[in-house]
């Protein structure tokens, strides 16, 4: 398909992409730690577990936190 529709720019592979993701990743938990030692004084953290309709296991975090004003982020 990709020879049908003459496309000439170079393709990114799936390895490439994850090194992108896994460095962007990298840099956001290093802010999140850091925006969490500044303000954070309470945390709420949920886990939710769970098989897909294809059997795949799916497991989730969620979290929550409020600063010193109790702003919710």
């Amino acid at each position: 398909m990709i020879c049908f529709i003459r496309y000439t720019r170079k393709i990114i592979k799936g390895d490439t992409i994850a090194l992108h993701v896994c460095n962007r990743v990298k840099v956001f938990e290093k802010d999140l730690i850091n925006l969490l030692n500044r303000i954070c004084t309470i945390v709420a953290i949920s886990f939710d577990g769970w098989t897909s309709t294809n059997n795949l296991l799916m497991f989730a975090i969620n979290s929550k936190w409020a600063g010193l004003n109790i702003k919710i982020y």
